[in-house]
């Protein structure tokens, strides 16, 4: 009886150890808090009620909460869905303690009639180990308010003799209808550029390469992802264009105030419209600077600009870069163009990926985009001018695609082939198809 108690009791031993060993953490009860972190999200659920159509509501912030002992939570991405943009994200960028809440604002900004529901409108992922975590969000979008209309006043004929009194008439005030604020990412190639100056541009309308306007309110820096949200802003009218920069930032080989690419976004009428996060990346800024180049100069950098009498031609240019590129995914559109921008690109990305313009890279592209520039032995003279970003940089290929280095740029491009299909030797030179 003795043998047998010994046996019952040493099989169960084997088989307690073989169950912990195949699930050590549901073993070890109190090890939770060692775990990831849990993340609490209030509310879950919200609706907007009656907003009206193009404007947008009063804030709602969304409260995050650690709810671990011990664990931090780290936010890889902090999304949401048109038409409920993220109007500030107080969570992204910094690790969240244990026990410690940050917060996210969200606003409805429909843009059309009628109920709007997203299930989630606003995900978090993150470390936690219930992520990710969803919020539910609702509203409905109501025909906008009619603005003002001024009301005429009768003067009325004084009597004979009387001294005539000023009447005021009535102003109408048109205020700018606000856009939904759009996300999107700066990268770097295939990394992120974290730290990155971002702003949001109206094109100048006094001059080529001039008068370039900054909306308010939508300065940001790139989070460790390299994400940013443009805030909410108003257009001076529907079809202004709209594009973006990014200066400095680390796109992994450390800060790098070299670095500065652009992006066109398009039409206001379609900011918040369908796919509305955007890529900033080095085929963008290949993009912009050849479809844009008559609006643009080298030596104030991101600045678009065309005469009041030329804003056919810059609608025009805008146009043809849409047929370029993708805004939405950063990347080359199939055609003849497309490995020509593909190695511009690259060779901006070697640059952008190291820590600014003493760089090697930095340092054979931006003398090789000089006009007069001779390639020999790995690096480039001769040229006039200078260049000391790879916005400019860009722009002097492609205002200059056969006087640059073609070789030299050429060259550079095979140091950091992320964009593909790229070409595969010089090019005659750096015009576009």
């Amino acid at each position: 009886m003795i043998l047998i108690m010994l046996l019952s009791a040493a099989a169960w031993m084997v088989a307690n150890n073989a169950a912990v060993a195949a699930n050590p953490v549901s073993a070890l009860p109190d090890a939770k808090d060692h775990r990831a972190g849990e993340l609490e999200i209030k509310p879950v659920q919200h609706d907007f009620g009656q907003v009206d159509q193009f404007a947008h509501s009063a804030p709602l912030t969304v409260t995050a909460t650690n709810k671990s002992k011990s664990a931090s939570i780290t936010f890889s991405r902090i999304a949401s869905a048109a038409p409920f943009p993220i109007q500030s994200d107080g969570c992204s960028g910094t690790p969240l303690a244990a026990g410690q809440t940050c917060h996210v604002e969200m606003v409805f900004s429909p843009y059309r009639i009628g109920k709007a529901r997203q299930n989630p409108a606003l995900i978090f992922i993150d470390s936690a180990r219930n992520s990710p975590q969803k919020v539910e969000l609702e509203g409905f979008g109501i025909p906008p308010s009619p603005p003002p209309t001024a009301t005429p006043t009768m003067t009325p004929t004084p009597p004979p003799g009387a001294t005539p009194t000023t009447t005021r008439t009535a102003t109408a005030t048109i205020t700018p209808t606000p856009k939904p604020a759009f996300p999107g990412h700066v990268m770097g190639g295939a990394n992120p550029v974290a730290g990155s100056s971002v702003a949001v541009w109206a094109p100048g309308t006094t001059g080529y390469g001039t008068g370039a306007t900054q909306f308010p309110n939508t300065a940001s820096t790139t989070a460790n992802d390299g994400s940013f949200d443009s805030g909410i802003f108003a257009c001076p009218s529907d079809d202004t264009q709209i594009y973006v920069t990014a200066q400095g930032g680390n796109a992994g080989g450390g800060a790098n105030t070299s670095l500065m690419m652009m992006a066109a976004v398009g039409a206001c009428d379609t900011i918040g419209f369908g796919a509305n996060s955007y890529v900033v990346n080095e085929v963008t800024t290949a993009g912009s600077v050849y479809a844009l180049s008559q609006f643009l100069i080298t030596s104030t950098p991101g600045i678009v600009g065309a005469p009041a009498s030329d804003a056919a031609g810059l609608a025009d240019a805008f146009a043809t870069l849409a047929s370029l590129v993708d805004p939405g995914t950063g990347t080359a559109l199939s055609g003849a163009s497309q490995e020509t921008l593909n190695s511009i690109a690259n060779a901006l990305a070697a640059c952008n990926q190291t820590d600014g313009a003493s760089s090697p890279a930095c340092t054979e592209l931006f003398d090789c985009a000089l006009p007069g520039a001779v390639f020999s032995a790995g690096a480039c003279t001769g040229g006039t001018g200078s260049v000391t970003d790879t916005l400019t940089a860009a722009l002097s290929i492609a205002l200059n695609p056969a006087s640059v280095s073609v070789d030299g740029i050429y060259d550079v491009s095979t140091k950091a082939a992320v964009y593909s299909p790229a070409l595969t030797s010089a090019p005659p030179d750096w015009s576009l198809p």
